[in-house]
């Protein structure tokens, strides 16, 4: 009998850090748009802004062309949309997705309606042959 309980313990945990960590994971809501590097490098960018939402370092050391810089991870992020207009259209991205993610969540609290994360890992965006800059 303890044997059973402690078996449903275990699988009970394994459930809840297996759902704990999708939902990290998950774009900012349901009707947000997600992408893969070969998506993004064929969406037509023209009427697109595209965010960095990156370390200042991580920018520096290369970026996708044309792309704006806003680190999810400062303290002025949210202070910093307040410069973008929400009409726009914007995709996000990151090193690996997460932080896009995290991005697009904040963006959708401040009214931004159309956003877009590449979930793809930023190496992937190379391969595809996205242009970069230094």
């Amino acid at each position: 009998m303890i044997r059973k309980i402690v078996y449903i313990n275990i699988v009970s945990l394994a459930v809840l850090a297996l759902t704990i960590m999708c939902e990290a994971k998950r774009p900012a809501d349901n009707s947000a748009c997600t992408m893969d590097a070969k998506a993004f490098k064929s969406m037509d960018l023209a009427d697109v802004k595209i965010l960095d939402v990156r370390t200042p370092e991580e920018y520096a050391s290369g970026h996708v062309a044309g792309a704006k810089m806003i680190d999810v991870k400062d303290s002025s992020f949210e202070n910093s949309l307040s410069g973008l207009d929400k009409s726009q259209k914007y995709v996000v991205y990151c090193k690996s997705g997460i932080r896009s993610g995290r991005a697009a969540t904040i963006m959708a609290k401040h009214g931004f309606s159309d956003v877009c994360v590449v979930k793809s890992k930023i190496d992937e965006l190379r391969s595809e042959g996205m242009p970069f800059e230094p």
